[in-house]
């Protein structure tokens, strides 16, 4: 019978465990299924005998339900192999809903540290576009933030404007999308967004996160001639304003290539139309212009049947009349397949009719949203993402973060990354930009490092964070067990790292408190690969052992081992031979350092003796002929002498 103890004595440090991947507030685009495959990153600062995590559902607003179900289901994940001395990582699959990552290691046993990410989401990604009724602006006031905690997005805004090529992200941090959170990349504040998130997490029981790349007074051409981002020639608004190079489109590309990339999405929400209607352009116009933006952001992205739901919106005061403009109402719904089926295109779907709200009740102004209206507003859109459109709008799941590869210790540990990728660049943690090293091999040094990776569509993708130690770590214990036969223990462990190891130190306890060494073994010293050892621990009577292993180095600084715990139980019934006997007899019992007696026929003890070995030679010559008992711990056995 064997039983691992799992316990760490360290004599350096107190082993610190941190969580690098998810970050706090983050919501990963769920599958059709309702799921997702959440890779958990982290390291310790010293080795520790294991790390669990697990992922526990919480409620998005007080005395709400729950979103989400425990994973794993039966209690905590188990970090895979033991002994972990750095970094470490594992996955499971989660349901969607809003959890609490907890994390913790073992040491002596006990767990010696926790962490956790307070909010970590599988739900729905989305990205807005369009002109102001998408984004806000123009002195228009913004609509509420947030009440449920599940709506997230990044607290970041293109401005000073910054043409797109010039345009650097900082690190994405997740934010609740509070009542003025710039949404990134271009996003002014909560607008009906914030609303509309409160409504799907109420109705899908998952988070939601939300970009927003409108830009207010954009027409549909606007959208179409930045698509070069190169072009010598900018783009004018029908007002006159000459944008940017590669903008307003470049901020869905940002959007799409960098925190899409990341989380992916389940539809860009589109709502333009106002600016087409002040220039009275025409269906085919509008239909053309709208179906090249829709192919960039799937040619440019790599998401060839990226969803897109199309707003039928036109609403504009023209001579102080508020109209509607059917040419560009017509070109909406034809391309999101509610007429002229030909010209439908494959995962566009209509969204919500807008034009019909337009008195003072839901727009100050005729033409933007306002007040009670940025609710209306935001239900429109929430109805209009009904069953039959989470059905068929076929979700993007986040593209694999970057393997990497770990070789040497210490201050000589290299950082690999898979190939593939179009570019490199390893940074240090907390930094995005001006990357240390652009090829896909790095020895960094001490600290902690991460890759960024760019592929062929100029998505962008971070590697997890990735800890290396001052110096390298002694010995990292990959596994190390014991199992009992015969009297015997056979003590087997690996070892996946050493450096500059001297030997190991086999001790032994029955009261985990006293040990006693049995013996050393020499260690191979400097290793990055899996070295065996084993060791015997012969001529055991019956009972519970514990044995840990002290590991030196030349340096002679050393640490314990986790312990493992065997039972060795009788394998053999207590006899001695010869039967009869005359002048000695041999005793076969349990083992070394057992009390044993001899008994006569009338139950006296005539002999005591310490056994000195599973078998003892016994002088018996003094004894008379007769039937004598041998007694070793619960088990008896009868022999007879004779004279001769």
């Amino acid at each position: 019978m064997l039983v691992i103890l799992t316990s760490l004595i360290s004599l350096r440090t107190r082993a610190q465990i941190v969580l690098t991947s998810p970050a706090d507030r983050v919501v990963y685009q769920r599958d059709a299924a309702n799921q997702f495959n959440l890779q958990v990153h982290g390291y310790v600062e010293q080795c520790v005998e294991s790390v669990e995590f697990r992922l526990v559902p919480i409620s998005s607003r007080p005395s709400g339900p729950v979103l989400g179900s425990p994973a794993p289901a039966t209690g905590w994940m188990t970090v895979s192999p033991s002994g972990i001395c750095s970094n470490f990582s594992g996955s499971l699959t989660v349901t969607g809903g809003w959890y609490r990552l907890e994390a913790r290691a073992f040491q002596g046993g006990v767990v010696t540290y926790t962490t956790t990410v307070d909010h970590v989401g599988v739900g729905e990604v989305f990205v807005i576009a369009g002109q102001s009724n998408a984004t806000g602006g123009d002195s228009n006031p913004t609509g509420p933030g947030a009440t449920e905690d599940a709506v997230s997005s990044v607290n970041f805004q293109n401005l000073p404007i910054q043409p797109y090529s010039d345009v650097e992200l900082p690190c994405p941090e997740y934010v609740h999308l509070d009542q003025y959170t710039k949404t990134a990349p271009f996003g002014n504040y909560a607008w009906c967004w914030g609303v509309f998130g409160d409504k799907m997490v109420q109705k899908l029981g998952v988070p939601v996160m939300i970009f927003n790349a409108g830009w207010s007074s954009t027409g549909a051409w606007n959208w179409k001639e930045s698509i070069d981002y190169n072009s010598a020639t900018p783009t004018i608004s029908y007002w006159g304003y000459s944008f940017p190079k590669g903008l307003p489109f470049g901020h869905l590309r940002l959007a799409l290539n960098n925190y899409i990339a990341q989380l992916g999405v389940r539809a860009v929400l589109w709502h333009q139309g106002e600016t087409d209607n002040a220039a009275e352009r025409n269906q085919t116009t509008y239909y053309n212009d709208l179906r090249s933006v829709i192919e960039a952001t799937r040619s440019l992205s790599g998401k060839a049947t990226l969803p897109w739901v199309v707003a039928q919106a036109s609403r504009f005061t023209v001579n102080d009349v508020s109209r509607v403009w059917e040419p560009v109402i017509a070109a909406q719904r034809a391309i999101a397949g509610l007429d002229l089926p030909e010209q439908k295109m494959s995962g566009v779907f209509p969204g919500p009719d807008t034009d019909p709200y337009f008195t003072s009740e839901y727009r100050s102004d005729g033409i933007h949203f306002s007040g009670n209206g940025l609710n209306t507003l935001a239900e429109l859109w929430a109805d209009k993402l009904d069953t039959p459109f989470f059905t068929n709008a076929t979700p993007y799941q986040p593209i694999p973060s970057p393997v990497v590869s770990i070789q040497g210790a210490g201050a000589e540990t290299r950082l690999t990354a898979n190939t593939g990728w179009d570019q490199y660049g390893w940074l240090p943690s907390g930094s995005c930009h001006n990357p240390i090293d652009t090829t896909n091999s790095v020895k960094p040094g001490p600290g902690v490092f991460r890759v960024k990776t760019t592929d062929n569509y100029q998505n962008v993708v971070f590697s997890p964070n990735y800890f290396i130690p001052s110096t390298a770590l002694p010995v990292r214990l990959a596994s190390f067990d014991g199992k009992a036969a015969e009297g015997q223990v056979m003590l087997q462990w690996t070892t996946a790292q050493e450096d500059n190891v001297d030997y190991f130190e086999v001790e032994r306890t029955t009261d985990l408190k006293n040990f006693t060494s049995l013996g050393r073994v020499s260690a191979e010293g400097f290793s990055s690969q899996e070295v065996k050892y084993d060791f015997f621990d012969r001529d055991l009577a019956s009972g519970q052992y514990y044995y840990r292993l002290k590991s030196v180095d030349r340096d002679l600084t050393f640490s314990y081992s986790r312990m493992a715990a065997v039972k060795v139980e009788s394998q053999q019934i207590l006899y001695a031979y010869p039967n009869p006997a005359t002048g000695h007899i041999y005793v076969q019992g349990e083992g070394r350092n057992v009390a044993t007696e001899i008994y006569n026929s009338t139950g006296q003890i005539i002999k005591q003796f310490t056994t000195q070995g599973s078998r003892e030679k016994v002088d018996i010559n003094t004894l008379t002929p007769g039937l004598y008992t041998i007694r070793q711990g619960g088990q008896s056995y009868n022999f007879i002498k004779t004279a001769y």
